[in-house]
């Protein structure tokens, strides 16, 4: 991957993790959650773009693929609850018109 690319990636995790604050202070908090995952990308990206890193080899690319398996975990159980939430509220929301 070129040095262009590299840097690059760093500025798009770095612009998500903005995004996320923004939506989490507008709308919901749970954006935090997903805040604290792109600043752990900006952060594990600039190691490999500017200090040139080996970060997905070895032992800290197992390391990487625990972060990604917990965030990926984490984000299946918020969106899970979301649904049930929603689905909690649609029912409740037509019994209420009887």
């Amino acid at each position: 991957m070129t040095d262009f690319m590299s840097n690059s990636y760093v500025f798009v995790w770095a612009a998500l993790a903005v995004l996320t604050v923004i939506l989490a202070i507008k709308h919901e908090k749970i954006f935090f959650v997903f805040t604290g995952f792109f600043v752990f990308m900006t952060l594990w990206q600039s190691l490999k773009a500017f200090w040139k890193l080996p970060v997905t080899d070895g032992a800290l690319g197992w390391v990487f693929r625990g972060v990604m398996i917990a965030y990926l975990v984490v984000a299946m159980i918020i969106w899970i609850r979301a649904i049930r939430t929603k689905k909690r509220g649609n029912r409740n929301d037509g019994d209420e018109g009887e």
